[in-house]
C-alpha cells in the first residue's frame, strides 16, 4: 500500500501489517525527526562526495520534452537508526532521485524523496509501485484544478481545506457517472450549478437526455 507523507504514522503502519499487507510511506517534514536522520544517511552513504553506495536501479527516459535519470538505493541497515528503531515492520530505507533536463534548456532539476518500506519485493517493483502512485496523485490533482480550479483556493485552514478537498472528489465521482450528455467535466459542473433537474441526476445517478 502506497501512502504520501500524511499517512507516514506508526499507527497506520501497524495497521496495515495487521491487514496482511505491505507498506510504503512517503517520509517528509511531518516526521521532521526522522527525516533528518534519512537525509544526514543517505547523504553520507550515497550522495555525498564520500558516498560509496552504488545505486540498486539506475534508469533513463526520454519524452515530452524532457530527459530524466532515477537512482534508487535500498537501504536495509538505515533502518538501526535510532529514529527509526520503534518504527513496525520496518525492512527498508529508499532514497530515490530523481534528475530532471528539460530539452533546449540550460541546467538540471535534482529532487531526492524517501520512502519507508516493510516491503521484501525487488526495488524494480517498490519503484513502479511508487510513480503509479504519484502517476494518480498528479493526474487527479490536474483534473480537480481544471475542474473546480482548486489551485486557486484560498482556504488555508487545514479541516476546512480537507473537506473541500473531499467534497470536490466526490462531486468528481458523482459527475463522471454521467455518459450520456456530452461535454466535458467543468462543463457538466457548471451545468448542474444551473440547472436544478440535471443536479438531481448527478445526485441520484439517474441519467437521461
Amino acid at each position: 500500500m502506497t501512502i504520501d507523507a500524511m499517512g507516514c504514522q506508526r499507527t497506520i503502519a501497524q495497521k496495515i501489517l495487521d491487514r496482511g499487507a505491505d507498506y510504503l510511506l512517503a517520509l517528509k517534514g511531518n516526521q521532521k525527526g526522522m527525516q533528518r536522520a534519512v537525509e544526514s544517511y543517505a547523504q553520507s552513504h550515497c550522495f555525498g562526495g564520500t558516498g560509496s553506495r552504488r545505486a540498486d536501479m539506475d534508469t533513463g527516459d526520454q519524452g515530452h520534452g524532457r530527459w530524466v535519470r532515477r537512482r534508487i538505493f535500498a537501504l536495509p541497515e538505515a533502518c538501526a537508526l535510532p529514529e527509526l528503531q520503534d518504527w513496525p515492520g520496518l525492512r527498508q530505507v529508499l532514497a530515490v532521485e530523481t534528475i530532471r533536463q528539460l530539452n533546449h534548456t540550460q541546467g538540471t532539476q535534482c529532487e531526492i524523496r524517501y520512502y519507508l518500506s516493510s516491503c521484501a519485493d525487488p526495488v524494480e517493483v517498490q519503484a513502479r509501485a511508487i510513480r503509479e502512485h504519484w502517476g494518480i496523485e498528479n493526474r487527479l490533482h490536474w483534473v480537480l484544478d481544471m475542474t473546480f480550479r482548486e489551485d486557486e483556493s484560498r482556504v488555508r485552514e487545514r479541516n476546512g481545506a480537507r473537506c473541500l478537498a473531499i467534497l470536490r472528489k466526490i462531486a468528481l465521482n458523482l459527475i463522471r457517472q454521467d455518459a450520456i450528455h456530452k461535454g466535458s467535466l467543468r462543463g457538466k459542473r457548471k451545468k448542474a450549478g444551473w440547472s436544478n433537474a440535471y443536479m438531481a441526476q448527478v445526485v441520484f445517478g439517474e441519467f437521461h437526455a
